[in-house]
């Protein structure tokens, strides 16, 4: 279990090796602000997305439909955010729509594992995987904005092109000309 922490926290990230948020990571980046709050609300819609899911995707493959398990979990992840959305619209009257990022770790934590513990494990991390990433790539963005680069590039296209880096940096040692096993 230890190992699922470093690597999917820290090695392969889900923002930088799946790609899991990298639109919203980017306009995140520009004002970081109540992180904590937009954490912990992904992390609840996740857990429960990811929970209800496997449940279902268990009693599924019983039944020879496994197939079915990422619609369910768009099912499942849609019944919980609606529900989780009218609660806070009616008790602080703020809005939280953000969809894709949620859906896609719940997707991700369901595809990623063999167990319900590992599942929402996976889910967890992926979450937080993304909210790691957010101060580091607003520092990237800072950088950039104090540099300013030449006429022709903009900013947003600047960091692009270093989160591509960055993101070839990481899987670059699955190369096999690399691996000490190619070799012999």
């Amino acid at each position: 279990m230890l190992t699922n922490i470093f690597y999917y926290l820290f090695y392969s990230s889900a923002v930088l090796i799946y790609g899991v948020g990298l639109d919203k990571l980017v306009r995140e980046s520009k004002k970081p602000r109540h992180l904590w709050v937009e954490f912990c609300g992904t992390v609840i819609c996740v857990m429960g997305s990811v929970l209800l899911t496997y449940l279902v995707k268990t009693q599924m493959l019983k039944i020879n439909m496994g197939e079915l398990a990422p619609f369910v979990a768009v099912l499942m992840f849609l019944l919980i955010k609606v529900f989780l959305n009218l609660v806070v619209k009616l008790s602080s009257g703020t809005s939280i729509s953000e969809y894709t990022l949620s859906l896609l770790c719940v997707i991700f934590g369901i595809c990623e594992s063999g167990s319900i513990l590992d599942c929402l494990l996976n889910s967890f991390l992926c979450v937080a995987s993304f909210y790691l990433t957010v101060p580091i790539i607003h520092a990237l963005r800072k950088r950039i904005e104090m540099n300013g680069p030449n006429d022709g590039i903009r900013n947003l296209a600047l960091l692009f092109m270093s989160l591509a880096v960055a993101m070839l940096a990481l899987i670059s040692w699955n190369v096999s000309w690399m691996s000490s096993l190619s070799l012999f």
